[in-house]
């Protein structure tokens, strides 16, 4: 048979704030009476809530899905017992969820849940966890960005697969889906040194404002288990007789009629009109039963149908009309009604009234019962008006009416055929495009018109490659990786870089004239690189006495003389010959969070700011006093954003995702 290892734990760097999640690892184990193996679950969970709540959150998750999935282990098959536990869950989630919003307090999961018996495994996901299957060198990703969570974090799907030997199963919390944590992750996933995973931890622990968890399951092969006769879900029988079929679905449309009658009459008359009915309909029933069946079946099985047919009529009727139904229409008449209004304040340019109106439209939408939203959906469009998720498709493009912000799908420069490739990095150097596929190391080529790229080059050494810069001056790139700083000729050709001062930990490069530029938020601190002829000189510190956590969170620099850094809460900073210059963007869009990546543009004078997770563009115009914020572009047709760049001569920007390059206007 086979056994599982496992090692899992929360790896905490330094410097997390609140405003991060908080991820739990944890795992349960039991014998299933039906066959040799354990059965073992494993959480990883990520939670956004108010601190001091969020173990608890975590704990009740964990214990509720346990205690639902070993219930009736040895009756009920193990996918069966998967999704019940999913479905008490969600249910328990979206209470929570419903809580928060009426405390106006930000509540998020993103979870990943994972069943194996023997080599065989279940698995579940939401929002950016990871899972990866790991064989020697080898790997392959059985989760990723695609499986975005659902309305009130529903679980979207649940996967089977099975394991094979000396197999792998690496669970990564939704963190590891940002460029440096992934490309360290990527490293670890292709090392085959036996102390891998604790070079691995060290890396990780040196980041900031991160709480990562991670579990790792490695299936040993054993002497196999004698085959046993799986689970069923029902038990079978012989097919039953087409009588027996009409009088079982007399019996369900019985007690469906029955219970709408019951919630209907029951409210009139406290139910005393709706138990003579039953009774008489049942004494009615049992007596034509009694008398037809036995000398004539077929007079039965009509009479039956016939029944059907008059009680699904009755049964529509008070379906309609039933006083719960008729109060989901008024809250239907009330959600329309806002939406008007919402429409009247646009016109009066009332923005900020019409932007509160849509919001607690909306979430007067998110917190009617699923059950409810059912309901009302069958009643409007049997009345041919708009469903609840179209209403919610209407606020969506009034409120990106208000706030500026364009939804469009961007073009398809190019896309690599290679199985696995994943873009990483871009940069503009001329009219060429560079990118580098962080699965195998090459840098591609391309014209920004074209429809294919070459590769110039390639070393496994750019497989962590963060950040890129080009340098019109060395007529050259510069890649960044956790370990050192790579010069990319145009030739192809790929050199390690030097410096007497080595090499911080750096999360973005920026070139400006012959200098480069390292962001490292671990020194809080900018330093600059001159070029020599056979590397770069000592480092100098850029910034002038930085204040303590100045640049905790930030995530990318961008030079023109003065120097700008972008910081993952959407916040911007300016420097100008070392010293921090006053800074605000006036109405920033809710958007500006969750920042990767910022890019200064000459003409026009404005920056462009990226929210990878939303596909988000956001546009900013520079003034004397500061920033003013222009316009918002969602993208609508990709995965999420890896890096962008920008070309002033046809204003388009090119960005990366997944196994593309795409562009599109400004």
């Amino acid at each position: 048979m086979e056994e599982i290892k496992q090692t899992f734990q929360v790896i905490k760097p330094g410097n997390s704030t609140d405003e991060q999640a908080q991820t739990f690892v944890n795992s349960f184990a039991a014998q299933n009476s039906t066959s040799s193996h354990a059965d073992n679950l494993y959480f990883v969970l990520s939670i956004w809530a108010p601190p001091q709540e969020r173990p608890q959150i975590a704990k009740q998750i964990t214990q509720v899905f346990t205690k639902q999935y070993f219930t009736n282990s040895d009756r009920l098959s193990r996918q069966v017992r998967f999704s019940n536990s999913l479905k008490v869950v969600n249910s328990g989630i979206q209470e929570l969820n419903e809580y928060y919003h009426k405390l106006d307090q930000r509540f998020h999961v993103e979870a990943l849940i994972m069943t194996i018996e023997g080599a065989s495994f279940l698995l579940t996901f939401s929002g950016d966890s990871r899972v990866f299957r790991k064989h020697g060198t080898t790997h392959s990703s059985l989760a990723d960005t695609k499986h975005k969570p659902m309305k009130l974090n529903v679980f979207e799907s649940v996967l089977t697969g099975k394991a094979k030997p000396e197999d792998t199963l690496i669970l990564a919390s939704a963190r590891f889906s940002d460029r440096l944590p992934h490309s360290i992750l990527l490293e670890y996933l292709e090392s085959t040194e036996a102390n891998a995973y604790d070079k691995f931890e060290t890396k990780i622990k040196t980041l900031h404002n991160h709480q990562l968890g991670i579990i790792s399951i490695t299936i040993s092969s054993a002497t196999p288990r004698p085959t046993k006769e799986p689970i069923k879900d029902e038990v079978t029988h012989s097919k039953p007789s087409l009588l027996t079929q009409a009088l079982h679905l007399f019996g369900q449309f019985f007690s469906r009629v029955a219970k709408g009658v019951k919630k209907y009459f029951g409210m009139l008359f406290q139910g005393k009109v709706f138990i003579s009915i039953k009774k008489k309909l049942k004494r009615a029933w049992n007596n034509l039963f009694s008398k037809y069946i036995n000398p004539n079946p077929m007079i039965a099985l009509s009479a039956v149908m016939l029944t059907i047919l008059i009680f699904t009529s009755i049964f529509g009727y008070f379906i309609w009309y039933n006083p719960h139904n008729q109060t989901l229409k008024q809250s239907y008449v009330l959600l329309e009604q806002n939406i008007q209004k919402a429409q009247s304040q646009i016109s009066n340019n009332q923005k900020s009234e019409a932007l509160q109106t849509l919001e607690k439209t909306r979430k007067s939408i998110e917190t009617i019962p699923q059950k409810d939203q059912q309901s009302l959906n069958t009643l409007q469009t049997q009345a041919k008006k708009p469903t609840l998720s179209e209403l919610l498709v209407t606020i969506t493009q009034l409120e990106d009416k208000i706030q500026g912000i364009t939804r469009i799908s961007a073009q398809t420069v190019y896309t690599n055929p290679q199985s696995g490739a994943n873009y990483s990095v871009v940069a503009l150097l001329g009219d060429q495009l560079y990118a580098i596929n962080q699965t195998t190391g090459d840098v591609t080529s391309s014209a920004k018109n074209a429809s294919s790229a070459k590769t110039i080059g390639t070393s496994p050494l750019l497989k962590g490659t963060v950040s890129l810069a080009a340098s019109a001056n060395t007529s050259s790139l510069f890649a960044l990786t956790p370990e050192a700083v790579f010069q990319i000729k145009l030739d192809g050709s790929i050199t390690k870089q030097t410096s007497p001062s080595g090499w911080p930990s750096s999360v973005s490069i920026s070139s400006y004239v012959q200098n480069i530029y390292l962001l490292s938020p671990t020194d809080n601190q900018i330093y600059r690189y001159s070029k020599t002829p056979s590397g770069f000189g000592t480092r100098n510190a850029y910034i002038k006495k930085p204040t303590p956590g100045l640049l905790s969170d930030s995530t990318s620099t961008s030079v023109n003389g003065t120097v700008f850094v972008a910081k993952r809460t959407g916040e911007v900073l300016l420097f100008d010959q070392g010293i921090q210059k006053q800074f605000q963007v006036s109405n920033k869009p809710a958007d500006m969070q969750d920042i990767s990546q910022l890019i200064y543009t000459e003409t026009p004078d404005q920056l462009i700011v990226l929210n990878p997770l939303k596909k988000a563009f956001i546009i900013i115009n520079l003034k004397e006093t500061g920033g003013e914020y222009s316009k918002e572009i969602i993208v609508n047709n990709t995965s999420e954003i890896t890096s962008f760049t920008y070309s002033s001569s046809d204003k388009n920007v090119y960005f990366t995702s997944e196994n593309s390059l795409y562009k599109l206007t400004i």
